[in-house]
């Protein structure tokens, strides 16, 4: 995950993208809680059958944010959805 951050071979859901403009969340600290969160847990897409990972993270200032994303078939990662805790 952190690679596809990395060498941006990532694509935001449009509910993703909603939640995270509600709570004013940057796309930069998206990617920071991909690079240096902690997965919390894996569950597995009703769709499709693929694993998802719940990824949470502290932001700056002392805001926790948990991410839910899922790698591809094509090896692209998901951002499903983000959201302050």
């Amino acid at each position: 995950m952190r690679e596809c951050i990395r060498t941006h071979n990532y694509r935001m859901t449009e509910h993703a993208q909603d939640e995270a403009w509600k709570d004013d969340i940057a796309a930069e600290d998206i990617e920071n809680t991909i690079n240096y969160g902690y997965i919390i847990e894996k569950q597995k897409d009703r769709e499709t059958g693929e694993a998802k990972f719940v990824i949470r993270n502290i932001l700056k200032y002392q805001q926790g944010v948990e991410v839910v994303a899922k790698i591809g078939f094509t090896g692209r990662l998901y951002i499903l959805t983000v959201y302050l805790i």
